[in-house]
């Protein structure tokens, strides 16, 4: 949610361009209403948080790539590029937990539920 509102906040401090700042605050956006729906989900919905991190993985990937799809550099660029990467590692690490968990695993052991 943190990642969410910086997302918004950023393009409107640091100047960016009109379009690229619309676009990223509507990805700050959902990503802060998706991260933040996860902490009201009951925990034993492995599916549900497993897909709303799913997409949060996707909406960082969106994020890092908008810059060079905007033709946006410097400071907004690299901002964007950082936040994406650490949008999209902790979801996609959320996606893979809530994976293991909705199998019947745990985080800390080797799942023999599958292949």
């Amino acid at each position: 949610m943190v990642f969410g509102l910086w997302v918004i906040a950023a393009p409107l401090v640091l100047g960016a361009p009109t379009a690229f700042r619309w676009t990223v605050a509507v990805t700050g956006i959902l990503i802060g209403t998706l991260s933040s729906s996860v902490h009201w989900l009951e925990r034993g919905d492995w599916a549900i948080v497993r897909t709303v991190a799913g997409m949060t993985t996707i909406l960082g990937v969106w994020l890092l790539t908008t810059p060079f799809l905007f033709r946006v550099g410097g400071l907004h660029r690299w901002n964007a590029v950082c936040v994406g990467v650490l949008v999209a590692s902790l979801a996609g690490y959320n996606y893979y937990l809530a994976g293991r968990l909705h199998d019947g695993g745990s985080p800390a052991e080797p799942n023999t539920n599958g292949p």
